[in-house]
C-alpha cells in the first residue's frame, strides 16, 4: 500500500486501481471536501462518484474501507477548501 498526497484535483490513476482508504484535512478555519470518481480522466460524472466526505474547519476525517473501493475505469479526486490536503491509500 502507498499514499498519495493530494492538495489539488487530481487523477489517482487512468487505469483499474484498488483504494484502501483516505485522509481529509482542513485548514483549520475553512470546511473542505474530498470527492471520489471511477474516472479515467476529469469528468467528475455524478453517477460514477463512488466516496465522498467533508469536514468542518476543525476536523479531520479518516476513512477506511473493509474491502478494498474497487474503480475499474481509474480514479479521479476532486478537493475542495482552501488549504486542504488529503492522502488516499491505494494498492
Amino acid at each position: 500500500m502507498r499514499s498519495l498526497l493530494v492538495t489539488a484535483d487530481v487523477q489517482v490513476k487512468d487505469s483499474k486501481v484498488r483504494i484502501m482508504g483516505y485522509q481529509l484535512y482542513p485548514d483549520g478555519t475553512n470546511a473542505a471536501t474530498l470527492t471520489l470518481y471511477n474516472e479515467a480522466d476529469s469528468s467528475k460524472t455524478a453517477t460514477q462518484r463512488v466516496s465522498a466526505a467533508r469536514v468542518a474547519g476543525t476536523e479531520s476525517k479518516e476513512v477506511y474501507f473493509n474491502k478494498p473501493l474497487v474503480c475499474e475505469a481509474g480514479c479521479y479526486a476532486d478537493i475542495a477548501g482552501t488549504d486542504a490536503i488529503a492522502f488516499i491509500f491505494i494498492e
